[in-house]
C-alpha cells in the first residue's frame, strides 16, 4: 500500500456471511478504488467462505486480506501463505486468541513470498 491508499474493512462478528455478499463487496471496494478488501469474520461456519473468496480474489488479481477473529494460528499462517495480503500479528502481548508474534510472521510471510 502507499501513502493515501484506502481499504474497505468489513467485520462479520456474530453472523456468517453469505460468499455472494463478499464477493459483491470485494468487487465494489475495488471498482471504487481501494487499494485492498479486508474482511473479518467470528464464526466457524466462515473459515472455508475465507479460502472460496482468498481464491476468487487470487484469480480477479483484487488485492484481499481475511482475518479470521478468534482462530487459532494455524488458520491464520494458511490464509497467509495462501495468498491473503495482510497478517496479523502481535510484537509482545496477544490482543486476540491465535495472534501470531511478529518473528513468526516474519517467517510466514517470507514462505508465501516463495509459493506465490
Amino acid at each position: 500500500m502507499k501513502l493515501n491508499d484506502f481499504l474497505l474493512s468489513e467485520h462479520y462478528i456474530q453472523i456468517t456471511p453469505y460468499l455472494s455478499d463478499l464477493l459483491s463487496s470485494a468487487s465494489y471496494a475495488i471498482n471504487e478504488g481501494a487499494a485492498l478488501y479486508k474482511v473479518a469474520v467470528s464464526t466457524e461456519q466462515a473459515l472455508p467462505l475465507l479460502f472460496i473468496l482468498l481464491f476468487e480474489m487470487k484469480r480477479k488479481k483484487y488485492p484481499v486480506s481475511l482475518m479470521p477473529i478468534m482462530s487459532n494460528r494455524e488458520i491464520r499462517a494458511a490464509l497467509a501463505i495462501a495468498g491473503s495480503n495482510l497478517i496479523y500479528c502481535h510484537s509482545e502481548e496477544k490482543t486476540s486468541y491465535g495472534q501470531i508474534d511478529i518473528s513468526i510472521c516474519n517467517k510466514i510471510v517470507e514462505i508465501a513470498r516463495l509459493l506465490n
